[in-house]
């Protein structure tokens, strides 16, 4: 019995998640290690990806709880993808980048809602 390689297209189904937690690592490393431009490309292929969909009611809690603990310690996308623009030097980008993610943050819709009250 052959074993499929790895290359092999077996089926169409990739895991998101997994695509996701290795464009981090990617990131991450590359940024480490000085390889600025390959730190970007790895950051913006995970701003790319569509939203990972909700996990299926299949996996378990303590799966969950290690996902969720893991995401907590690490910068989120936005900033992972800010931080390598302003190792690059674009810091107008990277201004604009953490503006654009802060301004559609629930909590800070609230906060300038509660401003726009406070003036009128």
């Amino acid at each position: 019995q052959q074993q499929p390689s790895i290359h092999s297209c077996a089926t169409n189904e990739w895991d998101v998640h997994r695509a996701r937690r290795q464009l981090r690592r990617a990131s991450d490393e590359c940024r480490r290690r000085g390889l600025k431009l390959a730190s970007r490309w790895a950051s913006e292929q995970l701003m790319g990806l569509a939203a990972p969909p909700s996990r299926s009611t299949g996996s378990s809690a303590v799966e969950e709880d290690q996902l969720s603990e893991e995401e907590n310690c690490q910068p989120n996308d936005v900033e992972l993808y800010a931080l390598s623009l302003f190792d690059l030097g674009e810091y107008s980008r990277a201004a604009h980048v953490l503006s654009s993610s802060s301004s559609t943050a629930p909590n800070n819709q609230n906060s300038a809602a509660e401003e726009t009250n406070a003036s009128a």
